[in-house]
């Protein structure tokens, strides 16, 4: 049984985790336990949220561990340095990696869907183009720009959490043909690009951080085949719909294969550590 220990505080982008950690994401036949904080064994799975902790209190804390692996979340902001970690038998996964810093040999990972798109229902996919979010910064409002006129549901929210309900949110999306995601706060990864590939609706993801301007986030996840944006205004959203749904079904099969790549660097990684 690996012991597995999540740190405070749950946040909704810990779900991937969890997912992939328990199977659902993709079958494995590791059996897990969950704690709530560090576990009282000699060595452990660790969920971190890295905006919350300081590494001093990690170093301390996992000395007495043969092995770890450890999965740094809930830092779209990139203040936690895994570098400032020391120990002899750790892995890393850093989820929304920034373009402009090193990893090592880190597995990179994105935000994931929150969890209420587990287990999610099929439906009859009549909303042509879906987006609801809030239009709080540049690259959101040329986004939104750029959908006038587009049939489909388009809709600017108060807040996180203030425009739909989750359940008509997570009906929308699985109705949905087409989803723009246009970038978060920090990262240009966000829930609604993962939301649509869960989904099985065609994310179309913003490649420009709003904050800082680069560029090359989804290159660290690897080659995605959904279409990334620098330009909101030169998408064709007419064209992506006459492509549709092979487009769609082009990348269900990559993200198919992107879950059982994460489950197969969960068994090399525990391998690698003595874990199992």
């Amino acid at each position: 049984m690996i012991p597995v220990g999540h740190l405070a505080p749950q946040c909704w982008d810990q779900n991937i985790v969890r997912r992939l950690l328990d199977g659902d994401l993709c079958p494995h036949d590791i059996p897990v336990k969950h704690h709530a904080g560090y576990p009282n064994t000699d060595g452990a799975v660790l969920v971190i949220p890295g905006r919350y902790w300081a590494a001093e209190r990690i170093n301390e804390a996992i000395h007495r561990y043969r092995w770890v692996l450890a999965f740094r979340v809930s830092d779209e902001e990139d203040l936690f340095d895994i570098n400032q970690i020391e120990h002899p038998n750790l892995r890393w996964w850093v989820q929304t990696p920034r373009p402009d810093r090193d990893y090592g040999a880190a597995r990179l990972f994105g935000v994931g869907y929150p969890p209420h798109f587990n287990n999610l229902q099929a439906r009859e996919r009549l909303i042509d183009v879906f987006l609801s979010a809030q239009d709080t910064h540049p690259r959101r409002h040329d986004c939104f720009n750029s959908l006038e006129g587009i049939h489909g549901r388009i809709h600017r929210t108060a807040g996180f959490t203030q425009g739909m309900d989750p359940a008509e949110y997570r009906d929308c999306m699985s109705g949905a043909k087409i989803a723009p995601a246009p970038s978060g706060a920090v990262s240009v990864d966000s829930f609604r690009v993962w939301e649509a590939l869960e989904a099985g609706a065609l994310p179309v993801a913003d490649s420009v951080s709003p904050t800082d301007g680069l560029t090359d986030y989804w290159q660290r996840l690897g080659e995605v085949p959904f279409p990334t944006v620098e330009d909101w205004s030169q998408v064709s959203w007419a064209g992506l719909l006459e492509e549709w749904p092979v487009n769609a079904a082009k990348v269900a099969t990559w993200y198919a294969g992107y879950k059982r790549t994460l489950a197969g660097w969960l068994v090399e990684d525990l391998n690698a550590l003595g874990a199992l």
